[in-house]
């Protein structure tokens, strides 16, 4: 009897996990976060847009569209011109690389112009404007 006792208390001690239970390495914490859009797209217009185009086409700063968090956590760590940005969190980067993903194949910026003649259908001629 005292070994049945034994027996089913230690094996009911290890189905309970202990140490065996798998765990989540700090590199894959990105992987399980939920990206949010519209912080992507608030704090990309407000630190990125200036120098990467408002559809990230590339202005000053390369077409970062579509780029991953690895990518732009490298050019953060490593481009002089980029060390004023705040050090963004993981879930910042994931928001932003969401974001970035949307913007794929947009169009670049317009000019005033293009876009008149966009909304008209027609192009302008040079004796009209």
């Amino acid at each position: 009897m005292k070994l049945l006792f034994i027996l089913i208390l230690t094996t009911g001690l290890s189905a309970c996990g202990g140490n065996n239970a798998p765990t989540q390495s700090p590199q894959d914490s990105t992987a399980t976060l939920i990206p949010d859009l519209h912080n992507g797209a608030y704090l990309f217009n407000y630190h990125c847009s200036g120098c990467h185009g408002i559809y990230a086409q590339g202005k000053l700063g390369p077409n970062i569209q579509g780029k991953s968090a690895a990518d732009i956590r490298y050019a953060l760590n490593t481009v002089d011109n980029m060390s004023y940005l705040p050090d963004f969190s993981d879930q910042e980067l994931t928001d932003i690389t969401a974001y970035l993903k949307t913007l794929i194949n947009q169009p670049p910026a317009y000019s005033a112009l293009a876009l008149i003649a966009t909304e008209t259908c027609t192009i302008p001629k040079a004796s009209n404007l």
